[in-house]
């Protein structure tokens, strides 16, 4: 399956520090000079991690502590325009937490990324937030995940299983198929046990109503007699667009 995500515009800083990129060391004489961090140049990755943003500086700090890497490529404006939207503004240096597809170039080779090991060229964004989501929740098992507000409700499926859960009705098990496509997008169908499920994902991005985090499907679930909306997004382990 293959998605084509084009950004709508319209966190807290997660534990996944680094210091900024800067320009290799100058060697001094009689000492050894400092290695300089090297990455691994990948095509089509799901990876996940704090985008920074300062003055006249755009940089990707990972989750896995790796070096931190220039936003660079077609889709920088369009984060940097979500970075601005959902910080706010009153630090000089701000970041929020984002999870995309993206490959990993080499720097530039003008301007102010020169510095840096490598480029991140977002090609999807899976989610971001300012609040609600950080390295912390990055979960590598996921195969796809919703979850919705007023009510509150999630339901999270991994190869084990699926788990729905709400603030009344605590987590409970729910058997589901594969996940399909249809004319609207996605759909899954199963059971709780007591009644049929269904769940629907589209291709269209949608904004939590209270933290304003950013997924890239619109999520509809049919349990227990009632249907649900929230926002959904792919996980790590059933990506359709990542290597």
């Amino acid at each position: 399956m293959r998605t084509a995500l084009t950004l709508l515009t319209t966190t807290l800083l997660a534990a996944c520090g680094g210091d900024s990129g800067s320009a290799d060391s100058e060697a001094v004489p009689g000492e050894t000079p400092v290695a300089q961090p090297t990455v691994e140049l990948r095509q089509a990755v799901r990876i996940a991690g704090v985008l920074m943003v300062g003055e006249n500086s755009a940089e990707f700090l990972p989750c896995d502590q790796g070096p931190e890497l220039w936003l660079d490529g077609p889709l920088s404006l369009d984060l940097l325009e979500l970075h601005d939207e959902m910080t706010p503004g009153v630090e000089p240096f701000e970041g929020i937490f984002i999870d995309v597809v993206a490959d990993i170039d080499p720097p530039p080779a003008t301007g102010p990324g020169t510095g840096y090991p490598g480029a991140l060229i977002v090609e999807f964004l899976r989610r971001a937030a300012f609040e609600g989501w950080n390295c912390g929740d990055v979960r590598p098992e996921l195969e796809w995940a919703a979850a919705g507000t007023e009510p509150f409700w999630s339901l999270y499926v991994t190869a084990d299983g699926a788990v729905f859960t709400t603030p009344d009705g605590g987590a409970r098990t729910v058997e589901l198929g594969e996940v399909r496509m249809d004319e609207q997008g996605w759909v899954v169908e199963g059971t709780d046990g007591a009644g049929a499920v269904e769940v629907r994902l589209v291709d269209s991005p949608c904004r939590n109503a209270m933290s304003g985090a950013f997924s890239h499907l619109t999520a509809e679930i049919s349990i227990g007699g009632s249907t649900l909306q929230g926002c959904g997004w792919f996980g790590i382990a059933a990506d359709p667009d990542a290597a």
